[in-house]
């Protein structure tokens, strides 16, 4: 008998096919934190939100089998419904009538979700299209909008569906031809693998298989472009980076990353230089990292440690709600504008994007503007400039290369989230400690990191340069120093 498709499997799909897949088997994964505490807040958004529904409807239904007949009673509200045919066995979250003509009278019904995000995403969005796309063949009518209640909250916001049906056909073959011939697909590391239960276990995989996504940051679209030109692991994809012969009127792009050049550098665990970044210097060195929770749109922690005359000095602003961001955003402009001429250090483009929102509700923009002015990305000048033997340019991946350690081993972006909410819901000191130790931190690997970028970008690779203990000068190389075949050229120069 084949295997129908369920709700958990189509979820699965959208996140990840090879997740979906494992789940098809019946392989046991390990949840994370993440998914864990994620699961229970949408448990409690649905349970809050059945609760509202009830105080204002007494004609629910509850784990009905859906049909054209069961809907024709008219019901305010179907909760947990089962849709079947002879290929899906789809629990539907919720139905709600409303007014407009269908085949099932003066009325129809359109789909519900419950989320534990804040913000309704995408998933959710397609969710919704699939319900309705089966919701059209039991009533006749195509609903125009769906409703996701959402958040700690529990507030529901109307979504408007795309009725691309077409899409939602096609996806749901692909899923079933899955399930018809139980056939793994290839294996892609996605920015869904951070949080998911079968993270190792695919990690561990990728890691055999050396295959090309294990490149962060490489696009599916990529990965199969190489594919077909039999370019299927990391390690074939180092042998195919040359390096640029002195003389080409072509000038190198500044702003481009060669992913044959990260192979490579994995490869012969080394650093690669290519081209000569664009350093700013200044007396005083800020090194910036702002916490958040970007589904609820604000800022809670500030971070920043100043280097002045070989001292360093470590600032935390902490808000306790939306209402202090711009309280803590003052205290952090007092602090920088203070002195006459400084460097900030950001790790990404998270700070700047914080800064720009900021600046715009600023009675003063002046001091706002000397910050951007003086804001540097280290990770862009690695993007384009230093290739590091590791699969990603994370802050964690490269502190840790270059011999950073955190106290928290789980410490991360993700994490932050969860220490955040916890934080919120109990007031426990313990994990606003955690959040200001995890993002000073955070700080210092920066401060590592952009110390190193400045140590070889400065001056001639070849000379004598700062290294750190783990490190050696002959683990640091200009890519003038490839020869055409890919090996290190011993002789120096070409």
């Amino acid at each position: 008998m084949t295997m129908k498709i369920t709700m958990d499997m189509i979820e699965s799909y959208i996140l990840c096919k090879n997740k979906a897949y494992l789940k098809l088997i019946k392989r046991q994964g390990h949840k994370s934190n993440y998914e864990l505490f994620f699961s229970e807040l949408r448990e409690n958004v649905r349970t809050c939100a059945i609760e509202q529904i009830r105080q204002h409807h007494q004609d629910v239904g509850l784990n009905l089998s859906l049909n054209t007949a069961v809907l024709r009673k008219g019901k305010s509200f179907l909760l947990d419904s089962l849709f079947e045919d002879d290929k899906v066995s789809l629990v539907f979250a919720g139905l709600k009538l409303i007014d407009g003509p269908s085949r099932l009278g003066t009325f129809h019904y359109i789909p519900i979700l419950f989320s534990e995000y804040h913000q309704v995403r995408k998933p959710q969005r397609i969710i919704l299209d699939l319900c309705a796309f089966y919701l059209t063949k039991l009533q006749g009518k195509s609903p125009t909008i769906g409703v996701v209640w959402h958040g700690k909250e529990c507030r529901n916001k109307r979504v408007r569906l795309t009725h691309d049906y077409r899409e939602i056909a096609r996806q749901m073959e692909s899923v079933q031809r899955m399930v018809n011939e139980s056939l793994s697909p290839k294996l892609i590391l996605n920015n869904h693998c951070q949080i998911c239960e079968f993270s190792q276990f695919c990690h561990d995989q990728a890691l055999n298989e050396d295959t090309l996504s294990l490149l962060r940051g490489l696009k599916e679209k990529e990965v199969t472009r190489y594919a077909r030109k039999g370019i299927l692991t990391v390690t074939q994809l180092a042998h195919t980076f040359r390096p640029r012969r002195s003389g080409k009127r072509v000038p190198p792009r500044n702003n481009h990353h060669y992913y044959a050049l990260q192979a490579l550098a994995i490869r012969d665990k080394r650093v690669y230089i290519f081209g000569a970044p664009k350093l700013l210097d200044a007396p005083v060195c800020i090194y910036l990292d702002i916490e958040g929770n970007p589904d609820q749109g604000f800022n809670y922690l500030i971070g920043m440690t100043i280097c002045k005359g070989g001292e360093n000095e470590h600032f935390s602003f902490w808000a306790d709600n939306k209402t202090e961001e711009c309280l803590i955003f003052e205290k952090f402009l007092a602090t920088v504008n203070s002195y006459e001429d400084f460097v900030v250090f950001s790790y990404g483009g998270y700070e700047r994007t914080f800064l720009k929102r900021m600046r715009k509700q600023a009675k003063r923009k002046l001091p706002v503007d000397r910050v951007l002015k003086a804001l540097v990305n280290t990770l862009s000048l690695i993007y384009a400039h230093i290739y590091f033997p590791t699969y990603s340019n994370g802050l964690k991946d490269i502190g840790s290369f270059l011999g950073f350690s955190w106290t928290d081993r789980d410490a991360s972006g993700i994490q932050s989230i969860i220490w955040r909410s916890i934080w919120e819901d109990t007031g426990d000191e313990k994990w606003k400690k955690k959040l200001i130790v995890y993002n000073m931190e955070d700080c210092a690997a920066l401060k590592i990191v952009t110390e190193f970028v400045y140590s070889v970008g400065s001056k001639p690779v070849l000379e004598a340069i700062s290294l750190p203990n783990s490190l050696n000068p002959e683990t640091v190389l200009s890519v003038e120093e490839i020869d055409r075949l890919g090996t290190v050229n011993k002789r120096g120069l070409p």
